[in-house]
């Protein structure tokens, strides 16, 4: 805690980033257990890099929404939140120097850029005699802390796993407690934002109103969720997951992206819950979570280029019409076109349908994971610097995995496995929607008098493919081993 020497009159400021919430938020509760007044600063960052994998629109849309539930949520305690845009360095320094602040909270963030700018406004404010104390607070482990037996940096998911569990889960735990209470400050000529400054509404209005009826935006909602989850799926979790038309995943990624709820909280709150392999597996999805955050923390190149160098040359295709039609869900691929649809329509896209949409681009196309990455970044809820990037990296085959190094998903024969009634696909691909569930997945393997009956004419009613599938399969499998890059082929699963 701050030194003896701070005044007790003196507010202590909390810096809110990426936690958006009361329960297990170690800045704000100790702060509030100073004893002194509380400001808390939110503070929409335009001049750090890191800006530019949050500035999308779907991350913003969320953003303004969680902001109005935060401040809703301190408010009911005693505090406030102020709201500013700019440069953090100096909009901290003002307010030290009209609030005669002389300590700052913090939780700490591990994307590159975060760390760069987290370091440069610590060590400034400690040489001008401010008090800085950061916690951790994202990751049940943070990056630093997990090593090798050789003292070096794990680069596959399975050893980091087993490390990390082989120390025991429980050591995260408990939580940190809702304050009870936040001392108001009001005492200032500082002058907030309001949310619609910094996060304007709407934003393309027909998308963004339709990205939010599907979601209640708010901390109480993520705890509904996880609630639900662990009482009526959970224990489904492993098998069900890959469904999906089916409702068996927690929901949870976007609040877990945006800091509306935290592993800790998440670990805790299922500890008691009967174990199954269903949980076992939910588990090891938090923690591949931590090893993306790990991995970019270690290999902050990968933000930018390969993980594996191998792929640095590789002739990638450009072709912004085939671009063009992956992105807006027109590719005459129904599995492909219904997962970039929901995507557009929701904010959110399945993760078996994310790898299928993913390989369909990088090995199909042949079109840059950057692209995709890109996309991503500017359409999900749960946008996450390094889970986008380590997921993009992992369906392209240059990332930090290991066997099976590669894989060319059949997009026909992972629809007809994993939904075989078509329901994911009718819901998403309406014009498809008479078509029986044997025909659906693959509308181009009929012929036009098959069809019609059922209101599709390929070409007009729906796209025809923008790639054989197994000509594609084939171009690509050329490519690798042209460039010395031997596939792991999956394209039977």
């Amino acid at each position: 805690m701050p030194s003896s020497s701070v005044s007790v009159t003196s507010p202590v400021i909390v810096w809110l980033r990426n936690d958006m919430r009361l329960h297990d938020n170690p800045a704000l509760y100790h702060a509030s257990k100073m004893g002194v007044p509380v400001i808390c600063v939110y503070i929409d960052d335009t001049v750090t890099p890191c800006r530019d994998y949050y500035a999308s629109g779907a991350v913003r849309v969320w953003n303004h929404h969680a902001l109005v539930d935060l401040q809703k949520n301190i408010q009911q305690i005693g505090g406030n939140v102020w709201i500013f845009q700019g440069n953090p360095y100096n909009i901290l320094t003002d307010i030290i120097q009209k609030t005669g602040a002389k300590t700052v909270f913090w939780n700490r963030l591990y994307a590159p850029s975060e760390i760069a700018r987290d370091t440069a406004i610590k060590s400034s404010l400690k040489e001008s005699g401010i008090e800085v104390k950061t916690f951790s607070a994202t990751f049940l482990n943070e990056p630093h802390t997990v090593l090798n037996k050789e003292g070096g940096f794990y680069k596959v998911y399975t050893p980091y796993r087993k490390a990390v569990e082989s120390r025991g889960l429980e050591h995260a735990l408990p939580p940190c407690p809702v304050p009870d209470s936040v001392m108001a400050y009001s005492e200032s000529d500082i002058k907030s934002l309001h949310i619609s400054d910094i996060f304007p509404l709407p934003i393309h209005p027909d998308w963004a109103s339709n990205l939010v009826g599907h979601w209640d935006i708010s901390e109480s909602a993520a705890h509904k969720h996880l609630s639900s989850f662990a009482k009526n799926r959970m224990e489904h979790y492993k098998t069900g997951r890959d469904f999906p038309a089916q409702n068996y995943v927690s929901y949870l990624s976007p609040y877990l992206a945006r800091g509306m709820i935290t592993p800790h909280f998440i670990l805790n709150f299922i500890k008691n819950y009967p174990e199954s392999a269903g949980k076992t597996h939910f588990i090891s999805e938090i923690l591949w979570r931590e090893f993306s955050g790990y991995l970019l923390f270690h290999f902050p190149y990968m933000q930018q280029t390969n993980f594996r160098p191998v792929w640095d040359n590789f002739p990638w295709e450009h072709n912004e019409s085939l671009l063009k039609s992956w992105k807006t869900g027109q590719t005459g691929i129904p599995i492909i076109d219904a997962g970039m649809r929901k995507l557009r329509q929701t904010g959110y896209m399945h993760n078996r349908v994310r790898m299928l949409v993913g390989s369909f681009l990088v090995k199909h196309l042949l079109i840059n994971w950057t692209h995709g990455e890109s996309w991503f970044r500017d359409n999900l809820f749960d946008f996450d610097v390094a889970n986008n990037i380590a997921g993009w990296q992992w369906v392209a085959g240059s990332g930090a995995d290991a066997a099976p190094y590669f894989r060319i998903f059949n997009p026909i024969l992972q629809s007809k496995k994993f939904d075989g009634d078509a329901v994911y696909i009718k819901k998403y691909v309406p014009e498809l929607s008479k078509l029986p569930a044997d025909m659906i997945h693959a509308p181009f393997d009929y012929s036009d008098g098959e069809l019609i009956g059922y209101g599709v004419i390929l070409g007009k009613t729906y796209p025809k493919p923008i790639v054989d599938i197994m000509q594609g399969r084939d171009k690509a499998l050329e490519l690798y081993k042209k460039f010395n890059i031997s596939p792991q082929d999956e394209s039977g699963t």
